[in-house]
């Protein structure tokens, strides 16, 4: 049981981040004009600049795939390490848009943080499902 909720919110934080970053990587003016969804919360906050996007983007993927090796073998400590990776990338995102809420439409600041609380909550969630998990052998 604790196998399998791990498994789907891993699979879950990795569909999430590898789409974005996939987004970001390949097509990086794209998701600087539009992410997400034509809605531009990034071509909000300054000048276009491909090396920042595209790195970002890598940085999604790389999480993503630490989140399906997880899925595919999830042991304490692998989850622990996604889970982690994804609270700390949700934190920092989330203070940074804590501080340009001006940026956004109220409507987008909700969606903004709801998308990013939720890699935090399923991060957290990750923790406690970990503590059940088998270790490495």
């Amino acid at each position: 049981m604790h196998e399998m909720a791990a498994r789907v919110a891993l699979v879950a934080l990795a569909i999430g981040n590898g789409a974005t970053g996939l987004l970001a990587r390949l097509n990086p003016r794209n998701f600087y004009d539009d992410f997400p969804l034509g809605r531009s919360w990034v071509t909000a906050d300054g000048p276009y600049n491909e090396h920042l996007v595209t790195d970002f983007g890598a940085a999604l993927l790389a999480i993503a795939a630490l989140c399906l090796v997880g899925a595919w073998r999830p042991t304490r400590e692998v989850v622990i390490a996604a889970a982690v990776a994804n609270i700390v990338l949700g934190v920092f995102h989330i203070a940074y848009h804590a501080g340009v809420t001006d940026l956004l439409s109220t409507t987008d600041n909700i969606l903004s943080f709801t998308s990013i609380g939720l890699g935090i909550v399923l991060g957290l969630g990750l923790l406690a499902l970990a503590r059940e998990l088998p270790a490495v052998q």
